[in-house]
């Protein structure tokens, strides 16, 4: 008995080796870290925003995790907006993507969604 589990550990472990070998793609996308990204603002003197948005961006990462690139991928159709958004994920630091066990550069999709200020109860 002892032989036997010994020898399906061996198989198991020679298994990982040759699928790595062979070039199976194991690849993890790059993660944000938490509490790295800005929060979004609007400037002042703005227009306000009066209706829910959602902004989405692509990021290219490194192999470091830094960011290299931000592409604005989907519009909330207020530009104000949208720049705020850009200028807040350019601080966003960010675990590298991962294939084969080695960092690698890689994109990641980030959202936003715009929910307007409610208005202040009258007093």
């Amino acid at each position: 008995m002892r032989t036997v589990a010994t020898l399906l550990l061996i198989g198991a472990s020679l298994a990982v080796m040759a699928s790595d070998e062979f070039g199976i793609d194991r690849t993890i996308r790059p993660r944000v870290l938490p509490g790295t990204c800005g929060v979004p603002v609007v400037p002042t003197g703005t227009p306000p925003i009066p209706a829910p948005g959602i902004v989405e961006v692509t990021a290219t990462v490194d192999a470091d995790g830094a960011v290299i690139d931000l592409r604005l991928t989907r519009s909330s159709g207020w530009p104000a907006l949208d720049q705020a958004v850009l200028a807040a994920y350019r601080s966003c630091q960010f675990q590298p993507a991962i294939q084969n066990r080695v960092p690698v550069a890689g994109e990641r999709e980030l959202h936003f969604e715009w929910t307007p200020p409610s208005p202040a109860p009258a007093p």
